[in-house]
């Protein structure tokens, strides 16, 4: 068996802090802290969308014991909220991916489709 090539990896990294730490970056260290700062924010946001789902379900809205979502254990009910909650995020996902795609250029008459520049360079709109 050959073993795992990681030079590539290596590179790719290498590549990617010089891009982050050059004056042409534009403060890419900024827009990392950013982009980090961001993702961690929706992340709680999810986790709480999660939580607040469990919460709803088991205790609003089916909150007779003879309902068939009290009927199942505390993994399967686990189970049953992640898949609402993806469900969720597909719908909030899909309807923003939709609208980033046309109004991502900074000239509002092109989107990613019809414009080679717009698509190679976005405006920031996260």
């Amino acid at each position: 068996m050959e073993a795992f090539d990681v030079s590539g990896f290596k590179e790719l990294a290498n590549d990617l802090w010089h891009v982050l730490t050059t004056s042409k970056a534009k403060g890419g260290l900024k827009m990392l802290n950013h982009y980090l700062l961001w993702s961690g924010v929706f992340m709680a946001i999810f986790a709480l969308t999660y939580l607040m789902t469990y919460i709803f379900w088991d205790n609003i809205l089916f909150r007779s014991k003879h309902s068939s979502f009290q009927s199942l254990n505390r993994s399967k009910k686990l189970e049953y909220v992640g898949r609402l909650t993806a469900s969720l995020h597909a719908v909030i996902v899909t309807v923003t991916s939709t609208l980033g795609c046309f109004f991502m250029c900074d000239d509002s008459t092109k989107t990613i489709f019809n414009s080679q520049e717009c698509y190679v360079q976005p405006k920031m709109f996260h």
